[in-house]
């Protein structure tokens, strides 16, 4: 029955004009949503990178900061030693 059903289908080329729409307008879609979902992911990483690079910078100069301390007091401990 279905085999007779998809002759019938593939010999009625009204039906297989709507057939081939159909695959194309879902494919499009499928295709839009996959797009979207890109600009998406990336819209959100630039804007997670906007948000958290500053706070990056000011904890990069932190141990910036850290590591001179850290050198000045090495240096003064190299000095009481010798």
């Amino acid at each position: 029955m279905a085999k007779e059903t998809l002759l019938s289908i593939s010999q009625d080329p009204d039906e297989r004009a709507r057939l081939r729409s159909r695959r194309i307008f879902r494919q499009d879609r499928e295709h839009e949503q996959a797009v979207a979902r890109k600009e998406g992911i990336k819209e959100g990483q630039e804007k997670a990178r906007a948000e958290y690079e500053p706070l990056l910078a000011s904890k990069d100069a932190e141990l910036a900061n850290k590591v001179a301390e850290l050198e000045a007091l090495r240096v003064k401990l190299n000095a009481l030693q010798g």
